[in-house]
């Protein structure tokens, strides 16, 4: 049972905020530097942004149960992907071990549509907008906006007589499937001639949808809740291993903002990993505190 504890929408203030930064450096280095892609990319994830949070009517920060959860959530998803980005590494090309096909399968690839821009921002920036910007608004977009409005629109039709299959669950999260991960592999590749790329997003986005709604719908993991802070922190994790994690830090150590945002990564991670022991400690009766 979800208690009445809603502190999780702090989780989401920070990190919308800290993604709004991002977007609003991208757009004012756009028009200083007249660089038309700069401006309308950062009109295009503005407006998702907005999107996400106005038509889902602000449910996204009713969402999670508590921001200790949150923080576990995030910081689960942040070392499964960091892992499997960090392991495909470290395989190299070895592409018959069984570990590297599986853990491709499931990796997000490289954003070909933001790489057109980035590369032509200031490194600190670059590095800001790619690993902590994107993965909080697209994670808002399709992970949560699009599947809540779907399934609210299937949910109104399936009041007609005729149409009361809509209401059908799995008839459900099979079309959020298909709408939401089609339209983010097309968006985030940038070209559907990239075939592989395509696929490989679609997969990445499938096994969101799946571990969050699966898991809000059928309980798919009756040991825990996963929120949707876990696809957040499972998209940053997949970003900071393809940046390199000392690349990242050193590259935010430029300056006070940096230093500010490695603070808050660090204390979510702290806070979830805690969280997380208590949890498990819990489980035998044994108290940390």
């Amino acid at each position: 049972m979800v208690d009445e504890n809603k502190t999780g929408s702090v989780f989401w203030i920070i990190f919308i905020l800290m993604a709004f930064v991002g977007l609003a450096y991208l757009s004012i280095w756009g028009f200083h530097n007249d660089s038309l892609k700069a401006i309308a990319l950062g009109t295009i994830y503005m407006a998702i942004l907005i999107f996400s949070i106005v038509a889902t009517k602000l449910e996204v920060f009713t969402l999670e149960i508590d921001f200790l959860k949150s923080c576990s959530s995030f910081t689960v998803g942040f070392l499964l992907w960091f892992f499997i980005g960090a392991t495909i590494k470290i395989l190299g090309g070895e592409q018959t071990n069984f570990l590297y096909s599986a853990f491709s399968a499931v990796k997000l690839p490289t954003s070909n549509l933001l790489a057109a821009v980035s590369g032509e921002l200031p490194i600190f920036w670059e590095y800001y907008i790619n690993d902590v910007t994107v993965p909080v608004i697209e994670e808002l977009f399709w992970l949560l906006a699009i599947p809540i409005l779907l399934i609210m629109a299937m949910e109104a039709l399936s009041d007609y007589d005729k149409l009361g299959w809509m209401g059908n669950k799995i008839f459900q999260f099979i079309i959020v499937v298909l709408v939401s991960s089609s339209t983010f592999a097309i968006f985030h590749v940038g070209s559907i001639q990239l075939l592989a790329f395509v696929i490989g997003a679609m997969i990445f986005r499938t096994t969101m949808l799946l571990m969050y709604w699966g898991d809000k719908y059928w309980d798919i993991i009756p040991f825990a809740v996963l929120l949707a802070s876990f696809a957040v922190g499972a998209h940053t994790g997949n970003n900071i291993s393809d940046s390199g994690l000392m690349n990242f830090i050193l590259v935010m150590k430029q300056n006070f903002y940096g230093w500010f945002v490695m603070a808050i990564l660090g204390l979510v991670g702290v806070l979830g990993i805690t969280n997380l022991i208590d949890k498990f400690f819990g489980l035998f009766g044994i108290g940390t505190n």
